[in-house]
Order: structure tokens, then sequence, then C-alpha cells
């Protein structure tokens, strides 16, 4: 309940600070507060071997965004894995690196 009040809240605020924002007016720090930041856990294959890389990634964007960002310069990729797939999404960082830890196990 608690997390559906801020977000509420936040919607608010956005709307009233929203032309602010576009014209750049408002600080890259609150622009941060105003956004919801999710976290993901995607996975990437070895198309030879059909080895499977867990990993997680967050950030405020859609979680496609967040993944497709964290993929542009994976340090698995010189090993030969293939693009990163979503997983799971959260709003919880605890949720998602307990998912990342199943499925490394």
């Amino acid at each position: 309940m608690k997390r559906l009040v801020a977000l509420l809240c936040c919607l608010s605020v956005l709307s009233f600070v929203s032309s602010d924002v576009e014209a750049g007016l408002i600080s890259k720090a609150v622009k941060a507060k105003l956004l919801i930041k999710t976290y993901q856990t995607y996975k990437k294959t070895h198309p030879k071997t059909g080895k499977i890389y867990t990993g997680r990634t967050g950030g405020s964007k859609s979680p496609a965004e967040n993944i497709l960002k964290r993929d542009q310069k994976h340090h698995r990729d010189k090993d030969g894995f293939g693009p990163a797939e979503i997983d799971k999404t959260s709003p919880s960082k605890d949720a998602i690196r307990g998912r990342e830890q199943q499925e490394i196990e």
C-alpha cells in the first residue's frame, strides 16, 4: 500500500513538473528520484555449447531497455554468448538477486 501511495505521489508530481523536466530546469538528481527503478534477470545462451549465463541489471527505463543497455558491452560477448533475453522483472532488488542466484545454482 505504501508503494502505491508513493507511486501516486510521484505521478502527481510528474504531472506538475513535466514541462520543467522537458525544459531542462530540474536537476538530474531530482529527475532520478522521480523515476521508479526496476530490476531484471536475464539469460544469455552460447549458441554452440548451449551453456546459459544468468545476470541481473536494473534501471529507470523499461525492462527491455534496461537489459538492452546492459547487453551493449557485455563481458560474456567475447566468449561467444548470444544476446540477453529477459527472464524476470521486479521492483525489488533483493528478489532479483535471489532469482539470479537460483538460476546460477
